[in-house]
């Protein structure tokens, strides 16, 4: 990846993106957060337009919700009346592929979160940046800050 200080979003973004829909039930979003390793799902209409997002943390606050209200709770506790739309944030912090990652760090550090949804002009997911993402670039960012402090792009070090 080139680094500079016009970084587009698009090239930082993971573009593969598991979303759920508003009726899925809260075993199925649990079941999607751990085969896949989520810490975040973005939750979509049938015409894949973003509605809203469930973090990890949203599904532990659930379940603990839920589990202090019975002595004894199952499956069928979790997923009786409960379903996505109940639990997603609603208001969801996007940014469109061109925008600048610069731009991208103040509002996740502004708005006290740890991933940016990517949208496209139809308000459709075409990817996600999480702060593993923003460390990864960073770390790209120091590993090339070092080389040219260093002057070791290709030169005999004597």
């Amino acid at each position: 990846m080139y680094i500079e200080e016009n970084t587009k979003v698009h090239q930082l973004m993971a573009k593969r993106v598991t979303v759920a829909k508003p009726d899925n039930k809260f075993s199925e979003a649990l079941e999607l957060f751990q085969t896949y390793k989520l810490r975040h799902l973005p939750i979509v209409d049938d015409n894949d337009v973003l509605l809203g997002i469930v973090s990890s943390n949203d599904l532990s606050k659930k379940f603990a919700e839920v589990a202090m209200q019975k002595d004894v709770f199952t499956n069928a506790d979790l997923n009786k009346n409960l379903k996505l739309e109940d639990i997603m944030t609603r208001n969801v912090v996007t940014m469109h592929p061109d925008d600048l990652i610069k731009d991208m760090t103040k509002i996740l550090d502004e708005n006290n979160i740890s991933s940016v949804l990517v949208t496209d002009d139809d308000n459709k997911v075409v990817g996600i940046v999480t702060d593993k993402d923003l460390v990864h670039f960073l770390n790209l960012i120091f590993n090339h800050m070092d080389k040219l402090s260093r002057g070791s792009f290709g030169r005999a070090q004597g």
